[in-house]
């Protein structure tokens, strides 16, 4: 077929971009970079709208569904939570106590979990801005988290290529996927919840069934 091209380029990192996700409404990007800002994009104007700074590297990002807010995870351990109009975090959650790598919007939206290099996954309510959850020992860093449709699973990729899936109200490890050699980096569940793909970096991607 034919060979896709960008209908937008976004300019205006300085150094390395590290994640992307689309927020809510849609015309609207977010990046974070090694330069350590983030930033807003809006496609309609193939432009920066907004520029979040920060006394680290955030090398995750995401998007609440609802929009408005989105979560930051930063090389200073923390994670930070902002609205879209305000430049400093609304939030700041502390508690890991290596970088945290990844985060993720439960789907109720009301929490987030992070995943770090301390080898822990951590829920925090946004409410009260402190971890409500701690899902310890991983074989290694965490690198990647993905929730399951109902926000009752949470699976966390890790360094050494395992995916650990984690019973949230209960808070308990239900399931390990074996497999891959090398860094877990991308989970995500089927609509339904019944089946969980993986990518690592050892160039494939793997499908459980759950």
């Amino acid at each position: 077929g034919p060979q896709p091209m960008p209908t937008v380029e976004l300019r205006g990192h300085s150094q390395a971009v590290l994640s992307v996700v689309h927020g809510f409404p849609d015309h609207v990007v977010l990046s974070s970079s090694v330069d350590q800002t983030i930033r807003l994009w809006d496609l309609r104007l193939a432009a920066c709208a907004a520029v979040y700074m920060s006394v680290g590297v955030a090398w995750g990002v995401d998007a609440s569904p609802l929009g408005q807010h989105f979560a930051a995870a930063y090389s200073d351990r923390t994670v930070r939570l902002y609205t879209m109009e305000r430049p400093t975090a609304l939030r700041v959650m502390d508690g890991h106590i290596s970088d945290a790598n990844c985060v993720r919007f439960h789907p109720n939206t009301t929490y987030v979990a992070s995943g770090s290099d301390d080898k822990t996954v951590r829920l925090w309510d946004l409410r009260q801005a402190q971890s409500a959850r701690v899902m310890p020992n991983h074989p290694a860093p965490v690198t990647s988290l993905c929730f399951s449709p109902d926000g009752r699973t949470v699976a966390a990729g890790t360094q050494c290529g395992r995916a650990v899936l984690w019973d949230l109200p209960a808070g308990r490890e239900l399931a390990t996927c074996l497999g891959h050699r090398g860094a877990v980096r991308s989970l995500c569940f089927s609509a339904d919840g019944s089946a969980l793909a993986t990518a690592g970096v050892d160039c494939t991607v793997r499908v459980w069934d759950l």
